[in-house]
């Protein structure tokens, strides 16, 4: 039997009328459908999407919004396709989350000052100090690299940013702000 998305986009709206969790997983599935049935306009979307996504942040994060300037530090640490690659733009980003008290940003910095990347020099007391805001606030990755740092750590081996290039800096500032990805990082560089 041959494909019919308008077939199954008829089938599939009949089918989940009416019900607020079967709605969401027909939009789903119609995203799907629409990719098949054009992919070359599917991804002008989803690059649009992508790019008002960058921009609402930017907004955001301009307005005061630790999570949304921690969010935007991450993208000047990786770069894309509407954002170049800056770390100098990614610390000050990851700054100005920090100051607020934002956990993820106090780690991220916290890495970089360790590493003394992004135009800042390299300071393992404003990294240990950094460290300590983030696991005050229970912060794993935190706790993880504070141990580490400390003469006395019996815990899991940790990620050491002095032992990589600027360049391979920032896939760790995107891998390791998460505990699930924890293991990965260590056993990755740790």
């Amino acid at each position: 039997m041959a494909r019919d998305p308008d077939r199954a986009e008829y089938w599939y709206r009949r089918a989940f009328a009416g019900n607020v969790i079967s709605q969401t997983y027909l939009n789903h599935l119609l995203e799907k459908l629409e990719k098949i049935r054009d992919p070359a306009a599917w991804e002008r979307k989803q690059q649009r999407l992508a790019e008002e996504r960058a921009h609402e942040r930017q907004r955001l994060a301009e307005a005061g919004d630790r999570e949304a300037q921690y969010q935007l530090g991450i993208l000047y640490s990786g770069g894309s396709d509407y954002v170049e690659k800056d770390l100098a733009q990614a610390v000050k980003w990851f700054q100005k989350s920090a100051d607020q008290g934002y956990a993820d940003a106090q780690f991220a910095l916290g890495l970089m000052h360790e590493a003394g990347i992004g135009g800042i020099s390299k300071d393992i007391d404003k990294a240990k100090d950094l460290y300590h805001k983030a696991a005050d606030q229970e912060h794993y990755l935190a706790n993880q690299q504070t141990c580490a740092l400390s003469e006395n750590c019996t815990l899991a081996p940790k990620y050491t940013p002095a032992s990589k290039s600027t360049d391979e800096m920032s896939p760790w500032l995107l891998l390791c702000f998460t505990p699930w990805t924890f293991a990965l990082c260590a056993a990755m560089g740790g």
